[in-house]
């Protein structure tokens, strides 16, 4: 088992990354893993982006309720 972290761009102190988000992952060959993420800023706002959607929907629901247990309880209600 081994694991290498590649930064690309390297920066002088770990606070300049802020919030390291993870935006996909991928297999490249047999036993290699690729993540892909963004930081800083861009992942910053990428975060409160996803929360305002978030909001944005549970309003449209008419729900303050997490939508994955909206989601499900709408399911079992279906069946």
């Amino acid at each position: 088992f081994s694991m290498e972290l590649c930064g690309g761009t390297h920066v002088s102190a770990l606070s300049q990354i802020r919030l390291f988000k993870i935006t996909s992952e991928s297999g490249v060959s047999a036993g290699v893993r690729r993540i892909v993420a963004i930081t800083g800023e861009r992942a910053v706002n990428q975060v409160m982006s996803l929360a305002q959607e978030a909001i944005q929907a549970r309003r449209m629901l008419g729900t303050t309720a997490p939508l994955v247990e909206w989601m499900a309880q709408k399911q079992d209600e279906i069946k």
